[in-house]
């Protein structure tokens, strides 16, 4: 992350600090820097939070808003990849792996953990590591 990034990232957590909303800070390979909001108990990545902030949606509204359609969005994501892929190929792929489909194929990112949730949740059969 460059100078301006973490500057910028910075400025958007001392912000949601400012709002009274409390920040864990976590490093969870491979998604990386990932941000636990508390009392939203809302998990974001950095880009996520700097999104918001640019978008002027960084407060527990737009926190709550942007997760509930990542939720949805995830969701879709995953669902539109077992549509696409046979249940055998699906089952030898891992979570990273499918993450980097929907990257590649929907040009969206979402991090692992969103993905694994939502493939338990729906008892989509995946490697697991």
């Amino acid at each position: 992350m460059n100078l301006n990034l973490i500057s910028d990232l910075e400025k958007a957590l001392n912000s949601l600090r400012n709002q009274g909303i409390s920040i864990t800070e976590e490093h969870i390979p491979p998604d990386g820097r990932v941000f636990f909001l508390s009392p939203t108990g809302i998990t974001l990545t950095a880009g996520q939070i700097l999104k918001l902030r640019a978008d002027g949606l960084l407060d527990s509204l737009g926190i709550k808003d942007f997760a509930s359609k990542e939720k949805e969005l995830v969701e879709e994501d995953v669902e539109s990849t077992r549509r696409r892929i046979s249940a055998e190929e699906l089952g030898s792929w891992t979570a990273t792996n499918i993450c980097e489909y929907i990257g590649q194929t929907f040009g969206r990112i979402h991090t692992i953990s969103q993905v694994t949730a939502v493939l338990n949740r729906l008892n989509i059969e995946y490697k697991k590591v």
